[in-house]
This record gives structure tokens, C-alpha cells and sequence, in this order.
């Protein structure tokens, strides 16, 4: 068995990570999430995210870094859409707080830092750290990939009770989602405030 695992992972294991690498670094939309469930489909919870979250984060950094050179030029052209700099900018003086925050929000992944990297207050360690924090909510999406892997291959009565446990996952990341979409609008609107005051 271990032979069979040690030769399925030097076969896929680095195209799901160039995948998954891929997917945070440009804005194809479905893509990172369906990179994510596929790695739980193909390789189960724990091996599957051992590969994603890495893979997710070294992207996302990437994309950060891309920001960081070509700031003006993406901010000016349109590429990255304006609600996401304005929240990108709403929250800047946040710190690593909020910059987990913005991980745990279901923004696009490359589009958000991309706009994250264009703003100078943002260092690289605090982008690289909320984002290795914050992306540990992609265990979830490689739970469901798992499962349903396993939902395809039980028998009715298990599959239903799969199927569930996906349901419960998926409302278990829009909740998540929220929460932090939430706080971060409460954020952004008392910068505002606070601006509109001074």
C-alpha cells in the first residue's frame, strides 16, 4: 500500500501543487476551489491539504509580490476590480489582525493580493503570515473533496449521510466567510468614519 501511495504522489502530487499554485497566483474563477476540492478528492484530508495549503500560499505571495511591482498599473487599468481595493484599502492600517481577516473572506485569491501588494503599509512578513493563518480554512474545502470521493464510492444509505457532512462543510465555509466579511465591513466603515470626522 505504501509503495502504490509513494507512486501516486510522485506521479500527481506536483501537478496539483502547480495547479493549486496557479490557481492563487492568476484570477481564473472556480479554479482554486475546485483545485482544493480535487486534492481532497484524489489524495484525502490530511495528505490533500498537505499539499494544497502550501501550494495555495506560496501563489497568493506571488500574487502579492506582482502587486507590489505592478500596483499602480493594476489599480489604474481596471484589472482588479474596484470593490476589492476599496476593501484592500479600507482595511490596510489593520494590521495582521485584519489581514487574517481578509484570508478568511471568500475574496478572490490572487485578485485580493494583488490589490493587497499595491499598498506599501503592507509588509511581506504580514501578507505571508495572515495568509499561511488564514488559509488554513482550506481544510475545508479539501474536506468536501474527500467526501465526496467517499460519497462516490458507498453504498445509498452511506451516501446520503456523506452528502450531509458535505452540505455541513459548505455552510461551515460560507459561515466563516461571513463572520469575517462581516468584521471587515465594520472595519472599513469606521475607517470611513473616522476620515469623514478628521
Amino acid at each position: 500500500m505504501d509503495a502504490i501511495l509513494s507512486q501516486q504522489l510522485s506521479d500527481n502530487a506536483p501537478v496539483m501543487m502547480l495547479a493549486t499554485f496557479a490557481a492563487a497566483l492568476f484570477p481564473w474563477p472556480g479554479f482554486f476551489s475546485s483545485c482544493l476540492i480535487a486534492s481532497g478528492y484524489v489524495y484525502g484530508p490530511h495528505l490533500g491539504f498537505l499539499l494544497a495549503w502550501p501550494a495555495a500560499t506560496a501563489g497568493a505571495c506571488a500574487a502579492f509580490g506582482i502587486g507590489r511591482r505592478y500596483g499602480e498599473r493594476l489599480r489604474s487599468s481596471g484589472w482588479v476590480p474596484p470593490k476589492v481595493i476599496d476593501v484592500c484599502d479600507a482595511v490596510s492600517d489593520g494590521g495582521l489582525p485584519t489581514l487574517c481577516l481578509i484570508r478568511l473572506t471568500p475574496m478572490p485569491v490572487a485578485l485580493s493580493s494583488m490589490a493587497l501588494g499595491s499598498i506599501p503599509s503592507i509588509s511581506d512578513s504580514h501578507h505571508a503570515i495572515a495568509t499561511a493563518v488564514g488559509f488554513v480554512r482550506l481544510l475545508a474545502h479539501v474536506f468536501v473533496g474527500h467526501t465526496l470521493a467517499d460519497a462516490a464510492s458507498s453504498s445509498a444509505g452511506s451516501r446520503v449521510k456523506r452528502l450531509a457532512t458535505v452540505g455541513g462543510a459548505v455552510l461551515l465555509c460560507l459561515s466563516i466567510g461571513n463572520i469575517a466579511r462581516l468584521a471587515l465591513n465594520k472595519a472599513a466603515r469606521a475607517k470611513r468614519k473616522g476620515a469623514a470626522s478628521s
